[in-house]
């Protein structure tokens, strides 16, 4: 559900052929080529530690983009043990952590961003959601709030918080930042699942339903976990089943 960060700014430029090298890195169009291109800068031992970090960061993201998450993970790694103070490298080495489901250092690499840059929403955002997998709603609720202090149209932060008021049993709450999240992007599907399970925990079974199919519409189909969540509720809603009672 959380979202890699794909671009960063600093780099030294240092003539038009390396900068030719530095832009198929940087782009996101094709991976392989960004791979190839990163790692020729990466592999220049008269190359900056700063251009190499950064090389580093976006092989990290081709990388993740071909779903090679155990080299993406290197390679932000390699990026951090270049400029410790990179954040974005820190944040997107915890999504990865995330998807491979190891929570405890995806928790880790979100606080050693924020340690880097405490304005950084994004890893507050990351790191509610993260809060959030691990049962630990007060903390969830505790970094969602300093996400959106830092930016209120966070549309994943408005939707991580809206699952910690479900697990905190704060149905209204909850509604009330999952439609903020709808009313910002109305294509992000996981709001709508959401806000259908709080509208079901109050026993408000019919907007529910309406809302889990939305939900089933937009929340892409890769998520097969996601998409069972959301077949299960409809499934129980249809055969007259009371809500879970976790969430």
């Amino acid at each position: 559900m959380r979202a890699l960060v794909l671009a960063v700014a600093g780099w030294m430029l240092a003539g038009p052929a390396w900068a030719a090298g530095m832009a198929d890195c940087q782009q996101e169009k094709n991976p392989d080529l960004a791979i190839k291109s990163c790692t020729a800068i990466v592999k220049n031992t008269k190359e900056t530690a700063g251009n190499r970090a950064l090389a580093y960061f976006y092989r990290g993201v081709a990388n993740a983009a071909k779903r090679k998450y155990d080299d993406a993970i290197a390679d932000y790694t390699a990026a951090v043990k270049l400029n410790p103070a990179d954040a974005q490298s820190y944040n997107n080495r915890g999504n990865l952590y995330d998807r491979k489901g190891d929570n405890g250092r995806a928790l880790a690499d979100y606080s050693k961003a924020i340690q880097a840059n405490p304005q950084y929403g994004l890893a507050y955002s990351n790191r509610c959601w993260s809060y959030y997998l691990a049962g630990d709603f007060a903390h969830a609720l505790a970094d969602c709030n300093q996400a959106l202090s830092l930016n209120p149209k966070n549309s994943h932060a408005l939707d991580s918080r809206c699952a910690a008021y479900i697990g905190l049993k704060k149905y209204d709450q909850a509604i009330k930042d999952c439609g903020q999240a709808i009313a910002l992007d109305p294509n992000y599907g996981y709001p709508y699942f959401h806000r259908g399970d709080a509208l079901y925990r109050k026993g408000q079974p019919k907007p529910a339903l309406a809302d889990f199919q939305m939900a089933q519409r937009l929340i892409p189909k890769g998520n097969a976990e996601y998409q069972a969540k959301v077949q299960s509720r409809i499934s129980d809603i249809q055969a007259g089943k009371p809500a879970p009672s976790s969430p």
